[in-house]
């Protein structure tokens, strides 16, 4: 006579599975080129204004012109002779110039020098296995490793080899790259920790053995009717499985 085999026989067969795809998985912490990044670009580009950003834009020749400026939620500054200029997105150098065209109606020599004064502070999306995920405001040049910390440390359930970074170019396409944080925390590569820049996303994935944790809860301890302590049970109620 065929005896059926249990479904939490079925299930258990099916985590162990689960287990040893865990252990082969992963992605090497290095940047991520693909159809939808572009190449990581290690190196800074030049400083771009934002809304908030305190600036003196002075005129050289003309220094009764001078101003300090703020620039608004619009992204614009307001000088006394031209008016409003937009500002955001711009290197100090461009905006310059720009400012320099529009006095050159109503001066000689409109040499323009725009000089960034107070920086808005730096904000960060941090999210997964930290302890606040969510946006963190840095005051101070920072790195990857002082942004997680900021958003309340790491987790126990962490992977730290495989914190992803998600950036923007200046032309507004997505660049992502993996780093290793264990590396950091273990003082064998502080090249790992890198600095971080404005808008930046950090993403701290779940380690491997808290993914099978997760799967145990949501697909074994939720759904079939035995406690954690099934093992005992089985081994002390049902024999061996026989399949004629």
């Amino acid at each position: 006579m065929r005896r059926e085999i249990p479904v939490y026989r079925i299930a258990i067969s099916a985590l162990f599975l689960l287990l040893t795809a865990a252990c082969g998985t992963g992605i090497d912490p290095v940047e991520q080129p693909s159809g939808r990044f572009e190449k990581w670009q290690a190196s800074p580009d030049e400083y771009r204004l934002q809304p908030a950003d305190e600036l003196d834009v002075r005129l050289v020749y003309n220094p009764e012109f001078s101003d300090r400026v703020v620039v608004g939620p619009d992204g614009r500054i307001h000088l006394s002779v031209i008016g409003a200029v937009v500002a955001a997105g711009k290197t100090p150098g461009e905006l310059a110039r720009e400012i320099e065209d529009l006095f050159a109606k109503e001066l000689r020599r409109p040499d323009v020098v725009v000089v960034p004064r107070a920086y808005y502070s730096q904000v960060v999306f941090v999210g997964g296995e930290v302890g606040r995920p969510g946006v963190v405001t840095l005051t101070a040049p920072s790195s990857i490793l002082q942004a997680v910390i900021a958003a309340g440390g790491l987790l126990p359930t962490a992977r730290l080899d495989e914190v992803v970074v998600l950036r923007r170019t200046k032309d507004n396409k997505p660049m992502m790259r993996t780093i290793n944080l264990r590396q950091v925390l273990e003082g064998r590569s502080m090249d790992e920790d890198l600095p971080v820049r404005r808008y930046d996303v950090v993403y701290v994935p779940r380690s491997h053995i808290s993914e099978v944790n997760l799967w145990i809860d949501q697909h074994i301890n939720q759904v079939l009717p035995f406690s954690r302590s099934f093992n005992y049970t089985l081994n002390r109620d049902l024999g061996p499985i026989n399949v004629p």
